[in-house]
């Protein structure tokens, strides 16, 4: 298992570019092996899809796992957006947990777009102290990711200063499946993101110069999965997992 550790600077609790060594990609994953109508059709032209089926383990060479403090991944083979499974990261109360997926990919251009069936389980609103859940982001700290602070989920936008805006994600919807869409330029004279929910825009925004990198970076990070110090158990699957 390759493991990441992901330490906490402030609010911002992925801490992208921990990847050792991060300036290499990830290996190409192993064929799937799914069926031509489950998450990740053989013939589909991705830069990387995981759908997590036909497996008991999660960290299979796919992904680099970050696992601390309560923190668990595992395979949920009952609850999944497109049968027969997901990926379940879930994280107890009121101890700096981890349970991440971490997968470190080639930047074409400056442009990446992910998407992914999520299914958030938590009392959001009694998660003061934060837990983040899906985000991208490039070696320097430029970053996008979504995350639950002061009792709502929001997007958070930082660079290698830190945190530099949180935008509210209203409504997000939880304990449900949803079909979300993060697409990122890192580029300082055009930087973009976009985030949506079922196709509802929630978030689409341009000339964001925060995100242009101060070198011409070959990979970025994809970050999924619980990581934080929430008060209430915080639960989130994972499926159908895609970059373009």
């Amino acid at each position: 298992m390759k493991t990441c550790r992901l330490a906490a600077a402030g609010l911002v609790l992925f801490a992208f570019g921990c990847a050792a060594p991060y300036g290499a990609a990830d290996e190409p994953a192993p064929p799937s092996t799914s069926l031509p109508n489950a998450g990740c059709d053989p013939r589909g032209t991705y830069r990387f899809c995981d759908d997590f089926d036909h497996r008991t383990e999660v960290d299979d060479g796919r992904w680099r796992a970050s696992v601390g403090g309560t923190g668990v991944v595992s395979i949920d083979s009952v609850e999944s957006s497109s049968r027969p499974a997901a990926a379940l990261s879930s994280v107890g109360p009121g101890k700096a947990s981890t349970a991440a997926l971490v997968k470190v990919l080639a930047l074409t251009g400056s442009k990446a777009r992910t998407e992914a069936d999520l299914r958030l389980d938590a009392q959001v609103e009694r998660v003061r102290s934060g837990a983040m859940l899906f985000g991208v982001g490039l070696p320097s700290g430029e970053h996008a990711a979504i995350g639950i602070v002061a009792g709502r989920v929001v997007l958070q936008l930082g660079n290698a200063a830190g945190v530099v805006r949180q935008v509210p994600l209203d409504p997000f919807p939880l304990g449900a499946w949803t079909h979300v869409v993060l697409e990122i330029a890192f580029d300082a004279q055009d930087g973009r993101v976009l985030v949506s929910a079922d196709d509802k825009v929630l978030f689409d925004e341009r000339r964001l110069e925060l995100l242009g990198p101060s070198s011409s970076p070959a990979t970025f990070q994809l970050v999924a999965g619980v990581s934080g110090s929430p008060e209430v158990p915080v639960s989130l699957r994972l499926d159908n997992v895609k970059v373009f």
